[in-house]
């Protein structure tokens, strides 16, 4: 199998390409249910990142766009650091057991190693989380903007170091206390109290075990994202390799994912790990194989295609695996995707927010048509 066809799946199981697997998304809800957390760290790139999963083939992502922020605006999604230390898209209902599965440990694993970082005292904590809630509490709507929770933390003299805000609201995001919520503008959202949320822990699993609570979530990822390795999902999660595999040979014992085939057997990787996918996918894949060779994309720089494995050279290629992040300081760059292969950047320059493509090898004029046609789709705001 090439490594092509690995990457012409995932745009398949990402929902980058439709077809019968994915499902007909019916909200943005939908989209973040799914994927089971968007990388979201660039706030508008992880909008837009959303915004083409739901929108139709050919539609202007204007109107998926002011869906994705409804889905905000209503409660029905968040902004948090769930894994990784890195912001994320995750359904409100899903906040309170993921933060538990993944982030609330390591946390409290690294707490001595953070406050002496951050030349903090666990006073402060206790103090700031105070604050913080109560500021939040007592707000005419009953939320604020990070400015505005980063003015009342000096109020009280707790701004001690250039990145003691960064890390209050990171350890209270993590607690489950507070979430970036209802958008302030394209760029920014509001901090609300997720007690406030109204669809806070709503989808029963509250009091799952730990091990079910694994299995949903390498399920989803393995039904998003697929094929995907071991280490893609320890990467992804942050959990340790141990539980993950247990948990994938539950869920392949269970019939609910399948090892990748080929003609000579279980595709594997260099270091000889397996890739795992839905169980249908192979079967979908092989009457979509043009449709996925023929597919055009432009993505946002953080978009999970690139951002949701180890190995990113399925869709780089290893000639280019450094150009997605060319100063190797995880800033990536917009991408432009043609069968599942990296050909170029692109950005949007200047007040009128000019479309500029970067190629990266000469291009026909039809992929050069294609390209500014689909630009005409992408939001100017």
């Amino acid at each position: 199998m090439k490594t092509i066809d690995i990457s012409r799946m995932r745009l398949l199981s990402q929902g980058l390409v439709k077809n019968d697997s994915v499902p007909n998304f019916e909200s943005a809800t939908h989209v973040v249910q799914y994927m089971q957390a968007v990388q979201g760290q660039d706030l508008p790139g992880a909008l837009l990142s959303v915004a083409m999963r739901l929108s139709r083939p050919n539609a202007n992502y204007a109107k998926a766009l002011r869906d994705v922020h409804e889905a905000f605006n209503q409660g029905e999604l968040v902004r948090t650091w769930p894994q990784r230390g890195t912001l994320h898209f995750l359904p409100t209902e899903d906040l309170h057991w993921y933060l538990s599965l993944t982030a609330q440990r390591k946390i409290q694993a690294e707490e001595k190693r953070r406050l002496s970082r951050h030349d903090l005292l666990t006073t402060d904590v206790d103090r700031a989380r105070n604050v913080v809630v109560n500021a939040i509490a007592q707000a005419p709507e009953r939320r604020l903007r990070r400015s505005e929770i980063v003015y009342e933390l000096e109020k009280y003299d707790l701004i001690k170091g250039a990145n003691n805000a960064y890390y209050y609201l990171y350890r209270f995001s993590v607690e489950g206390l507070i979430a970036f919520g209802p958008l302030y503008s394209p760029k920014e959202q509001y901090l609300v109290l997720t007690e406030d949320l109204p669809r806070i822990q709503s989808n029963g699993k509250a009091n799952a075990s730990r091990e079910d609570l694994l299995r949903h979530l390498i399920e989803r990822f393995v039904i998003s994202h697929g094929p995907v390795t071991v280490r893609d999902i320890a990467w992804w999660s942050a959990l340790g390799l141990t539980e993950i595999r247990k948990t994938l040979a539950d869920l392949h014992d269970a019939g609910v994912i399948a090892p990748l085939m080929d003609v000579k057997g279980t595709v594997q990787n260099a270091v000889g790990e397996c890739y795992w996918v839905a169980p249908d996918l192979q079967e979908i894949y092989s009457t979509q194989m043009a449709t996925t060779a023929r597919s055009l994309l432009l993505l946002p720089g953080y978009d999970e295609l690139m951002l949701g494995y180890t190995d990113r050279t399925h869709t780089t290629g290893i000639e280019h695996l450094t150009t997605i992040d060319p100063a190797r300081n995880g800033i990536f760059k917009k991408t432009i995707v043609s069968g599942g292969r990296l050909i170029g950047l692109w950005t949007l320059q200047g007040a009128k927010k000019t479309f500029t493509p970067s190629f990266l090898e000469p291009v026909s004029e039809n992929v050069q048509i294609r390209v500014s046609r689909l630009a005409e789709r992408l939001p100017r705001e």
